[in-house]
Parts: C-alpha cells; structure tokens; sequence
C-alpha cells in the first residue's frame, strides 16, 4: 500500500503511520535498524529499489529524504509505503523542498 502526503507534516506522518500498521496488522516497531538515505531529486528511486531489495535479507524501516530546490517555496511532502510496496518493512520517502 502506498499514502501519499502533501504538504504535511512530522506529526501527520506519524499519525498516518500509526493508523496503517493498525488496519494492516504490519508491525515493525521491533526492527533492529533503521536505515537512513539521502537523496537529491532524480537519483532518488535506484537508492531506494536497492535499499527494498536488501531489506529483504536485513528487515528494517527506510527513511529515505529526497531533497528538492532551495528555491521553492517550503514544504514537506511524504510518500509512506507498508506492506508488499515496502519489502520485509515499511518505507517512509520524505520529500523537503
């Protein structure tokens, strides 16, 4: 399953996060690792396939933020991936702008 988030923020996320892992019975909260991308726009997604792939060896939640233009106006959209979308975990795509 894949929620995309506009314009959001931190406590959304957190929320959205909550209420998925409950309707979904997905519980990653024992996770040993999380793992942490950084990404600029446009190179974002081969990170993030090969990041799903490995979860499946080592489960973990991925938190991936995806930098835009400084010069736009300020924003966090967030694009949140639980279930067959995620690998073995869940994936949490920040995008700042």
């Amino acid at each position: 399953m894949i929620v995309t988030l506009e314009n959001t923020t931190t406590s959304d996320i957190d929320k959205q996060l909550h209420r998925l892992r409950d309707e979904g019975g997905v519980v990653t909260l024992g996770r040993v690792l999380t793992l942490v991308i950084m990404a600029e726009a446009g190179h974002s997604e081969r990170a993030l396939d090969a990041a799903v792939v490995a979860s499946h060896e080592h489960p973990c939640r991925i938190i991936m933020h995806v930098s835009h233009s400084a010069s736009e106006e300020t924003r966090l959209d967030a694009q949140l991936r639980i279930g067959g979308d995620a690998g073995a975990s869940e994936v949490v795509v920040l995008h700042g702008y």
